[in-house]
């Protein structure tokens, strides 16, 4: 299945594994995103809570831990995604909660570095041991993930409170990874559009952001949005696509 929306086939696609952390009540828009997710991905994997499955064919499904919002539940599901991840013969990981994904190609200075991610620092925080948390999706090197997982074997199962994205981003300074932060010059940052949700209020700033080229992509939970964000994609594309010289003569 592929993804009409994307500027052009993602050439780290066959060599990319798809980890996507879900949940059951979530099965309709992991439905709705699984073109986008299979635009980047050669195969995706689902990790959910046990008591909380999609318990559908369509998914390949693995259930660790209880439902249970920033606990320590939360925490064992992403590291032990992040290992079975390590343990595939996958060069690329990228990683998705059920409302993220990418509406266009892999950066290519994104797979020169360990991991990619926005990410967002806070200094003045005190409840937070991490210099900074990690927005989703998420792009690593497989061999990054074992650093990644060693230290999370290392730190409390409650560690940044169960916050999966400040978890993450803990575990990535701990690790001292080569990170290409998303978030880091103008350029790049103009690729990013990402909140808690995205709803009906965030429609104008989002068209805005993605009529200037945004395409990484959280917090998008209905299907209202989701159609709002490919339209603008699909307007931003469609002058590139038309600037593109048609190839003419005999391909023999």
């Amino acid at each position: 299945m592929s993804n009409p929306s994307t500027l052009a086939s993602n050439p780290f696609q066959s060599d990319t594994l798809g980890i996507v952390l879900a949940h059951g009540k979530a099965i309709n828009a992991c439905r709705r995103h699984l073109p986008h997710w299979l635009a980047v991905c050669d195969r995706l994997v689902f990790f959910t809570p046990v008591d909380d499955r999609l318990s559908s064919p369509d998914f390949v499904e693995y259930s660790v831990g209880k439902s249970a919002a920033y606990s320590p539940e939360t925490n064992l599901r992403t590291r032990e995604a992040l290992r079975f991840a390590a343990f595939t013969t996958y060069r690329y990981v990228a990683l998705f909660e059920y409302d993220s994904f990418l509406l266009g190609p892999v950066p290519s200075e994104a797979i020169a570095s360990d991991a990619c991610a926005p990410l967002c620092y806070d200094p003045e925080s005190k409840k937070f041991k991490g210099p900074f948390f990690a927005m989703f999706p998420m792009l690593f090197t497989r061999r990054a993930l074992w650093d990644v997982v060693e230290v999370m074997d290392k730190l409390p199962l409650d560690a940044e409170g169960g916050f999966t994205d400040r978890y993450i981003g803990h575990a990535l300074a701990q690790a001292k990874l080569n990170i290409h932060d998303l978030r880091a010059s103008p350029e790049n940052a103009a690729l990013v559009y990402a909140k808690n949700t995205i709803d009906q209020k965030d429609w104008p700033d989002a068209l805005k952001a993605y009529a200037g080229g945004a395409y990484w992509t959280h917090g998008v939970k209905d299907a209202a949005t989701l159609d709002q964000l490919t339209r603008a994609r699909q307007r931003f594309l469609a002058p590139l696509k038309k600037a593109v010289p048609a190839r003419t003569g005999s391909l023999t």
